[in-house]
């Protein structure tokens, strides 16, 4: 048997404690100028190979304002109080895309809670005559309740008694086993416009707390949303401004595509669509860039003002009828690239998957000799999608990383007794640059999957605890939440009184009290095992499904 045991395990936690308690003196103030992390229009238009990007999508925007949700709940509870917000009558908007969708209790935790399920949102917005289109992608493994959900909303008249065809299934993609997976929200009223972008569907398992507690899952289990696990890891994030129009033009160039959905799928997913004739011809709206929409009676501690935006994507070279990107776009990637190639002292990822793509891997080599620690936080491969190939392309990307540099390369995952499924898809390097979006590590993401993700650099600085280097607010919050939350150390430890060395620590050491059975953290060390059987020929297979060959 090939096997690789986790170097924390293998050399001791207290002699990786002292390697990792070292590295405060040696960090460097980060880039913290946005224009040095997003791409450039001619990098946009390369990521496109060589056609100008789509025209209505801006290269970057400033000046917006963003909410960062790392913890589900708050996201549904938000998506809540901005569709009910939706006036009457005013020619408002809703438009989503979705990998699935079900009929889930966006605030399930309150009293009232029946009337907060998505049908019942959406028909009270239809009531409203706001106008509401979904795009979802033909799932067939969630089929019966995407087909549900698609009938009941389809059926709801608006208060003149028209009937507007406003779920879509969408299978505009390169092979049957690509997939629609962008996850966003559009929302516009009186010139003014709020987006989501991340990588939490409107669907079932996914609301879960921040504590992943007793008391959060029973409301899981109560309300019907728990299905396989017993708590969901995610993200998202919530745009007012410039940003939010990128979301609607991404958004407008599908519904509006003359190719007509769900023809290649439609014997396989044995569901169709309404007429695509009578499929109504969207514009994008015309917005207010600068009002501001506070969350209202909410917490603003997670608001953020003055914040650059670049909006990316990704969509496969090798379809041919995406009017708005003929020959592709991979602008998620190349971002990847060029947010790892700017690091200096950090990158840490979380992520649903973290499997062998190629070139980040080069890189992310290449970064080892300058910075001091790369964290990763992945799901363990499950056995629905995992089987040898997915174990050995998680083997192939971790290995090599850790073989070259174990002390500053520390893998986790969440451990298995919790049952709590990691889904984001998120990469977040010195504290300054954080994107998060529906694109996962690998690498039917970065070239055949539908992806869209939100690049954010926050210019709101602020000076870390003890290391003294001006960082973006937005960026250095969500790591500190991200970290409380598996640990289950207060927020406060991270954000007022730690260095990155004590917080980087903090991890180690909970993964090791739980490795010795009386952690409090969600956290274990991540060991990567395989046969030697399962040879691979990464020239056929880089993925288990198909991909397009990146240079």
């Amino acid at each position: 048997m090939g096997e690789f045991s986790s170097p924390t395990q293998a050399e001791g936690f207290e002699a990786r404690r002292e390697k990792t308690a070292s590295i405060g003196p040696s960090l460097v103030q980060p880039e913290t100028d946005p224009t040095t992390w997003f791409l450039t229009e001619r990098e946009l238009n390369a990521a496109c190979n060589g056609v100008d990007r789509d025209p209505n999508l801006s290269v970057f925007t400033e000046e917006n304002e963003v909410t960062t949700f790392t913890s589900t709940d708050k996201f549904f509870a938000s998506v809540y109080r901005d569709i009910e917000s939706l006036p009457a009558n005013e020619g408002a908007n809703l438009w989503f895309t979705g990998w699935s969708t079900a009929d889930i209790p966006f605030v399930p935790q309150e009293d009232g809670w029946e009337n907060t399920t998505f049908r019942k949102v959406l028909e009270r917005a239809i009531e409203k005559n706001v106008y509401v289109h979904g795009l979802v992608w033909c799932n067939v493994t969630e089929k019966e309740q995407n087909q549900k959900m698609q009938e009941q909303i389809n059926s709801y008249l608006a208060s003149n008694g028209e009937i507007k065809h406003r779920f879509i299934f969408d299978d505009r993609l390169p092979h049957l086993t690509s997939s629609h997976h962008q996850k966003s929200i559009f929302l516009s009223m009186r010139n003014r416009s709020i987006a989501y972008i991340g990588g939490i569907d409107l669907t079932s398992e996914r609301w879960d707390t921040h504590e992943h507690d007793e008391a959060g899952m029973e409301v899981r289990k109560l309300r019907g949303i728990e299905v396989d696990y017993k708590g969901w890891v995610d993200a998202s994030v919530r745009i007012v401004g410039p940003a939010t129009r990128d979301v609607a033009a991404n958004f407008v160039a599908r519904w509006n595509s003359e190719t007509s959905p769900l023809s290649a799928s439609s014997d396989i997913f044995m569901s169709d669509n309404p007429p695509h004739e009578e499929r109504p011809i969207l514009e994008i709206p015309r917005t207010n860039a600068s009002t501001s929409i506070r969350l209202g009676g909410y917490n603003d501690e997670d608001q953020f003002s003055d914040v650059s935006v670049q909006v990316v994507r990704t969509f496969s070279p090798e379809y041919e009828n995406y009017e708005f990107a003929p020959r592709g776009e991979l602008s998620i990637y190349h971002a990847r690239l060029k947010a790892i190639q700017n690091a200096k002292n950090f990158i840490y990822i979380e992520d649903q998957y973290f499997i062998l793509v190629p070139a980040l891997r080069i890189l992310l080599l290449e970064k080892l000799d300058t910075i001091q620690k790369l964290v990763i936080v992945t799901q363990q491969t499950i056995p629905q999608f995992s089987g040898d190939a997915y174990v050995r392309l998680l083997f192939e990307m971790i290995q090599p990383l850790r073989a070259k540099a174990s002390n500053k390369v520390h893998v986790y995952t969440i451990d298995e007794k919790n049952r709590i499924y990691i889904h984001t898809k998120v990469v977040l390097v010195d504290d300054v640059f954080l994107t998060t979006g529906s694109s996962n590590w690998n690498q039917r993401s970065m070239t055949s999957d539908s992806e869209i993700a939100a690049n954010l650099v926050g210019k709101e600085l602020m000076t870390t605890p003890k290391d003294h280097l001006k960082v973006s607010k937005l960026a250095f919050k969500f790591r500190c939440q991200k970290f409380s939350e598996f640990t289950r150390i207060p927020v406060a430890k991270y954000y007022r009184e730690w260095s990155l060395a004590e917080s980087m620590q903090s991890l180690d050491q909970s993964a090791s009290d739980n490795a010795k059975g009386d952690g409090k953290g969600l956290l274990r060390f991540l060991d990567v095992n395989y046969e030697e059987g399962c040879d691979i020929n990464f020239d056929e297979l880089i993925d288990p499904y198909d991909v397009y060959k990146l240079d």
